[in-house]
């Protein structure tokens, strides 16, 4: 309803204002609210704040109009801050979104930049969208629990890209098309020497009047690694994408991050040692009696406490604590080359491993295997050989059924 000189006039002094150092990301992104509401104080509304992301996406793609459609939703960011009040809305997005005003100021700044340029190429903005390569096509994503729209979410949410970050997200593991086990996440997770993205897309409690399923799950600073202690850092979070979104950031209290505890050999080696066994989850937060996010069941099941004293809680929804049945289970990757690198290599290395064991006669295999967990906890937890307790039992089992003694191990 403003006129357009209005508008020019209140994005130029906004621009001079964002782009001096002592403002902060609250008071930035006042300023970009302020563009799509005359209510200056009221909250922001639904229609308003679709708007506004969806021209911040656009700004984020540096105004690629082919690539950006009016089809992204973003009402689980509405249902967690439409209502809120300007001063509300500012803490919100500095908190939940860090990076949400750099889509603008990097595409208005790219803009100025391009002026005279008869490529008119746009220097990338610091809030760009990640660009997923899904493990079966890297084009097709239909299904997927991470979308486009909520991938450069999670991304704002990130801040700036971290050292060994990129701009590329790798699907890891995906359910539906490796199977929804542990064993087959672990086979597709460990070794990845970057951060990641876990996300578990629930079924709805028809129960309790559901009608939007649970989509939850962690971000993860560090490499996984199995073992009965905690792992991860400050970089980690909880991130919830339906039916409200929200990240649950750490609350320096606490640093159980995260859990992640195999079968394989494990129970016989708690056994020895006199100790109780660990539950066989994938975990985040809270204590092993009692996780914050806990993938239970083979993955199948999760369970969702509202706090802890590792991550933050959200005293705007109160989620069900009722047991869920995962639909759909995905990991996603995003620290570059180095990353998937390092991953290739662990699995030529348990390759090498692998086919060294099956050299051995089943007489000397068995003779290693015998009450030795504490040694095979020492390997593995140190990154060794894993494959002392799996591949040795797998070339026993293949030789016993009369299986060719040539036969590679899976």
């Amino acid at each position: 309803s403003r006129g357009l000189g209005d508008v020019y006039k209140r994005q130029a002094l906004g621009l001079a204002r964002t782009v001096r150092a002592r403002q902060s990301a609250a008071e930035k992104m006042r300023f970009w609210r302020s563009l799509y509401t005359q209510d200056e104080e009221g909250p922001l509304g639904e229609e308003a704040l679709t708007q506004l992301l969806r021209d911040a996406l656009h700004a984020s793609r540096s105004g690629d109009i082919a690539a950006t459609t009016s089809t992204e939703s973003f009402e689980a960011v509405c249902a967690e801050a439409a209502s809120l009040d300007a001063a509300q809305w500012s803490h919100w997005a500095a908190e939940q979104l860090p990076t949400l005003h750099a889509a603008f100021e990097g595409y208005v700044l790219g803009m100025l930049c391009g002026i005279g340029n008869p490529e008119n190429r746009l220097p990338p903005s610091a809030a760009r969208e990640p660009l997923l390569k899904h493990v079966l096509h890297e084009d097709q994503l239909e299904g997927s629990v991470l979308t486009n729209a909520t991938a450069w979410l999670i991304s704002l949410a990130l801040g700036p890209a971290a050292a060994g970050e990129d701009r590329g997200w790798r699907c890891l593991y995906s359910s539906s098309a490796h199977g929804l086990a542990l064993s087959r996440f672990a086979h597709h997770a460990v070794g990845y020497g970057g951060p990641t993205l876990l996300l578990a897309r629930c079924a709805p409690l028809a129960e309790q009047g559901e009608t939007c399923g649970l989509t939850i799950g962690a971000i993860v600073d560090t490499p996984w690694k199995a073992g009965d202690k905690f792992f991860g850092g400050n970089g980690c979070a909880l991130v919830q994408l339906s039916p409200r979104f929200h990240v649950y950031r750490p609350t320096g209290h606490s640093q159980n991050f995260a859990f992640f505890n195999l079968p394989a050999d494990r129970a016989a080696m708690f056994r020895a040692r006199g100790e109780p066994q660990l539950p066989e989850v994938v975990a985040f937060g809270g204590q092993t009696g009692g996780f914050r996010l806990c993938l239970e069941d083979d993955l199948n099941f999760l369970l969702w406490h509202q706090s802890d004293t590792t991550y933050r809680s959200n005293e705007g929804e109160k989620l069900s604590e009722a047991k869920r049945r995962v639909n759909a289970l995905e990991l996603w990757g995003f620290g570059g080359i180095a990353a998937e690198e390092a991953q290739a290599e662990l699995l030529r290395r348990k390759g090498r491993d692998a086919a060294k064991a099956g050299s051995l006669s089943l007489e000397t295999r068995r003779q290693m295997a015998v009450d030795d967990h504490a040694t095979r906890f020492v390997l593995e937890a140190g990154g060794a050989h894993h494959f002392v307790g799996d591949e040795l039992k797998k070339s026993e089992d293949r030789e016993a059924r009369g299986i060719n003694r040539g036969e590679s191990i899976r």
